[in-house]
């Protein structure tokens, strides 16, 4: 089962929180002991901005995530999910859900 983070608000060193428990539980989930390795992608809305943004790369081993991160400001409205593909064979560089 994939893992997600849904934020609204403007504190971006919360979102950082936030997004830092992601990571660590897209790592080694304390609830099922497994791994969420098989891309992660987000979307974000602020008032300059609309990003998407999806990788095959796990979340924890991307160096996307702190990039995206950074050009987020003001009020955000933000969806991050980790993900753990029930066939891995669809996982890929050409097709990564999100």
């Amino acid at each position: 089962m994939c893992r997600m983070l849904a934020y609204n608000g403007d504190d971006k060193e919360h979102l950082r929180r936030l997004t830092n428990c992601l990571v660590k539980a897209s790592l080694n989930d304390p609830l099922a002991n497994e791994t969420h390795g098989d891309g992660w992608g987000i979307v974000a809305i602020t008032s300059n901005n609309l990003i998407h943004y999806r990788s095959h790369l796990p979340i924890f081993k991307d160096e996307n995530l702190e990039k995206i991160l950074n050009l987020l400001d003001g009020e955000m409205k933000v969806i991050i999910h980790a993900r753990q593909a029930s066939d891995k064979k669809l996982v890929s560089p050409y097709y990564s859900h999100p």
